[in-house]
């Protein structure tokens, strides 16, 4: 039997990105091709179309699995120890840690997450839906125990998340020193915390 047949859909996905992600980061997005990826997993190109309709298709699942690991790290922080003010000074530096590591770890690839952002592509969306929404958990309880005065946490989160998009956007590790863009994001969650109580 053919070991690819006892592979469940999601089990070849998976095999699928990880080697797309290997050779992204070995020749480039652009020169990477669907044949490449076929070639190295040992299945025709054929075969990769019935898990991913076009190259595109790769590349925005790729994305999306950026952007879900920097989820679950920020699920973490916002389910984690700590007080609202922890949990929101703990939000933004794990973004800028994820962003850094992801830049250090995966240059070319990092080139696909900062097209995602630009683009707005579903899985930023999504992202930003739900970074929003944690935002809004951390404005909730810290209205709920006093720390930040709140009357629309909705409405708050968003402003939040306005107020830290320049030092959220992942190019902002691009044009400044990381230790600028931290020491930046400091003096920005300071003021925001101020503005909340």
């Amino acid at each position: 039997m053919d070991h690819r047949q006892r592979l469940s859909r999601t089990d070849m996905q998976d095999r699928i990105l990880n080697t797309a992600d290997e050779l992204f980061r070995q020749f480039g997005m652009k020169k990477t091709t669907v044949a490449d990826i076929a070639a190295r997993l040992a299945v025709s190109p054929a075969y990769i179309y019935r898990f991913f309709p076009s190259k595109d298709a790769i590349i925005a699942a790729h994305a999306e699995r950026v952007s879900a690991g920097l989820l679950r790290r920020l699920q973490e922080v916002v389910g984690g120890p700590g007080s609202a003010t922890e949990r929101l000074t703990g939000l933004v530096a794990t973004t800028i840690d994820y962003n850094r590591e992801y830049i250090a770890q995966e240059g070319e690839a990092y080139k696909l997450y900062v097209t995602s952002v630009e683009q707005n592509w579903d899985c930023v969306r999504v992202f930003i839906a739900a970074f929003v929404g944690m935002l809004e958990d951390v404005v909730i309880q810290g209205t709920e125990s006093g720390e930040f005065h709140s009357t629309d946490p909705a409405g708050t989160a968003l402003v939040l998340h306005d107020c830290l998009k320049g030092v959220l956007h992942p190019l902002a590790l691009e044009r400044a020193p990381s230790e600028e863009v931290a020491r930046r994001a400091q003096a920005m969650i300071a003021f925001l915390i101020k503005a909340l109580r």
